[in-house]
């Protein structure tokens, strides 16, 4: 906010406010103060609020550099107060916002991301080299989910920050793209902006914690360094100043005669015993002699007051105090020989405990530096219970999955496609453009370890969006179920229902068409139709078509050739050895497009259960 020089430079005459005539009094310092703009936290406690989040900066550094297995370094640049309106406007839209309620306290905080380093910690995640362009989209709900567990290590770092001012206990709300809908406070509200600069791969980019003074506020007078450094310096489990106000146990002693076991044992509430000596007692307090007691009676009850100095308690039941001494010794003896044996059963168990802490290690080092660290994670699933990952996804799921992928990162998409069939996977590579086929294939290639929570938590992203378009899968399948039907009626109605689908709904029509005559049904073609259709078949597409087939199948088409076509037939069908079951089916298709042509045309029929006549 620019301000008037004029206005806000000039000495306002103050005399009659102050109640006084004359000049102002000289050396006189004057204060500018924006009424726009008020300033809410001091300079100190600004400088105080810096020193918290530097040691923030520390903790979040360590661990995400764990997380990520990139060195990462992150230091707080100038803390500032500013409005909020100020801090939305600074943000670029698309950024990665997370609101945190930051209890006990009242009210919330963000914690703001730039898309730079939203997409390279998504990259890493991934099993990527932490490189690329910042986001220029909103985050999918793969990306908002894997970004959540990012946030969530980053504000177990942020209470420790704050303990030494307030046992905060911060809470991920939601995370928000738009700064538009992160309005947690009214825009004119002043706000502490705590930036901190992100270091990452070699590229630099910024994170920004915003804190409202209403939130704040309540623990305002805490942001000194006098308390700051008190706290830190005396620490969380020093003793208390004043220990006037603790409470102890304390104990009344009497001296008595000899007693047998059998009294000891018939001891019960309400007994007698009897005493040498009733003025014979002392007080101890936690365990420790205090003074001698003196009996008397007061009102027929009986009161002790202080006879004497500790040192005289010394003096009184001597020789109680040595047959106590006794008794205990003979229980001390056995009760150490105890200790001590489960002393060495709890040395036995923490080895046993470290053996196993050790395995474990060793085990995670094999997974981080096993070569290809996707394969190390199926495993891992495997061993986990979940089969292979992404098994759930099957051919029928290619649409859905391309559509899918056109939105995610492209590390994800290359995570994903590591897992799956190679023939699914090279289905859908194959949709992808030139450019974007071959930085797939680099990613493949050059994928590192992929923690397998983070595979855990993309499957269960896909499998609830798989879920979420049941119903529209669910309704191509039922094609099967008008197919079937089809098949069973007579070839007037099938004509009826094809030629009236393919003006109302042209894609269903195809759809039906394509499975209502399949390759196999050609056995229910006659030897005369078969020969009217081979010679139309390109030889190249009958050696494929038939390289795909059952045995009946392909015994309805060799029974139908000449000796010698039956002959070079074969020669050609051992010469192209295997074939793809992409170019058979292309191959068949364009067969079963020929039997429809002949058939419209009238020049061979296609029988029906209604068509046969029966004798």
């Amino acid at each position: 906010m620019k301000r008037d020089s004029e206005k806000f430079k000039t000495p306002i005459e103050v005399d009659s406010i102050l109640g006084r005539k004359g000049p102002l009094t000289p050396g006189l310092r004057v204060k500018y103060y924006d009424f726009c703009r008020p300033d809410k936290f001091s300079k100190d406690q600004i400088r105080t609020v810096q020193i918290m989040h530097e040691t923030f900066a520390r903790l979040t550094t360590t661990s995400l550099s764990a997380q990520l297995r990139s060195l990462i370094h992150i230091h707080v640049d100038n803390v500032d107060q500013l409005t909020y309106e100020e801090f939305i406007r600074s943000i670029p839209s698309p950024s990665t916002l997370a609101i945190l309620n930051m209890d006990p306290l009242r009210g919330s905080a963000v914690l703001e991301i730039d898309p730079q380093v939203t997409s390279r910690i998504i990259d890493r995640i991934f099993g990527g080299k932490g490189s690329g362009t910042g986001l220029s989209r909103d985050l999918t709900d793969i990306e908002a989910s894997v970004m959540e567990a990012v946030v969530i290590r980053i504000m177990a770092n942020l209470r420790e920050a704050w303990s030494t001012v307030i046992d905060l206990r911060p809470r991920l709300g939601q995370i928000e793209t738009n700064p538009q809908f992160a309005m947690i406070v009214p825009p004119s509200e002043m706000v502490l902006l705590v930036p901190f600069e992100f270091m990452f791969e070699g590229a630099g980019g910024r994170m920004n914690l915003c804190v409202p003074y209403l939130t704040i506020e309540p623990i305002i007078s805490k942001l000194s360094a006098q308390y700051w450094y008190s706290t830190v310096r005396r620490g969380k489990n020093a003793p208390p100043r004043d220990v006037s106000g603790l409470k102890a146990e304390a104990r009344i002693h009497f001296a008595s005669g000899r007693l047998g076991l059998a009294d000891v044992f018939g001891l019960k509430k309400n007994s007698l015993v009897k005493l040498d000596d009733a003025a014979t007692a002392f007080l101890s307090v936690g365990g420790a002699t205090v003074c001698r007691l003196k009996a008397k009676r007061e009102r027929g009850r009986l009161a002790f007051t202080a006879a004497g100095a500790a040192e005289d308690v010394a003096a009184v039941g001597a020789d109680h105090k040595a047959e106590a001494d006794r008794l205990e010794s003979l229980i001390q003896t056995p009760l150490e020989k105890l200790s001590q044996e489960m002393r060495s059963a709890v040395e036995t168990m923490t080895g046993a405990i470290a053996e196993v802490r050790k395995r474990q290690q060793e085990l995670g080092d094999q997974i981080f530096h096993n070569g290809h660290g996707r394969e190390t994670a199926g495993e891992v699933s495997e061993r986990a219970g979940g089969g292979k990952p992404f098994g759930f996804i099957t051919a029928d799921d290619r649409d859905f999955l391309f559509n899918c992928f056109q939105m995610e990162h492209p590390q994800l998409v290359a995570l994903v496609l590591s897992f799956l069939d190679p023939a699914l996977a090279a289905d859908i590579v194959a949709r992808f453009s030139d450019e974007a086929q071959a930085d797939l294939a680099e990613r493949i290639a050059l994928m590192e370890r992929c923690a397998p929570e983070v595979i855990r938590e993309v499957e269960r992203v896909l499998e609830k969006q798989l879920a979420r378009v049941g119903r529209e899968k669910t309704f191509l399948q039922e094609t099967d179920a008008i197919i079937g039907i089809l098949n069973v009626s007579g070839r007037r109605v099938e004509k009826n229902v094809i030629g009236r689908l393919e003006k109302s709904n042209p894609e269903l029509a195809e759809q039906i068409k394509r499975k209502l005559f399949v390759f196999e049904d050609i056995v229910l073609l006659d030897d005369r139709a078969i020969r009217k259709l081979i010679p139309r078949i390109e030889p190249s597409d009958l050696l494929l078509a038939l390289k795909a087939v059952n045995e009946k199948t392909r015994e309805k088409f060799l029974h139908n050739l000449e000796p010698e076509e039956q002959k070079k037939f074969a020669e050609d069908t051992q010469f192209i050895g295997p074939v793809r079951l992409v170019d058979a089916d292309k191959a068949q298709q364009r067969i079963i497009g020929l039997i429809r042509l002949m058939e419209e045309g009238g020049e061979i029929i296609v029988a029906r259960p209604d068509d046969l006549v029966m004798p």
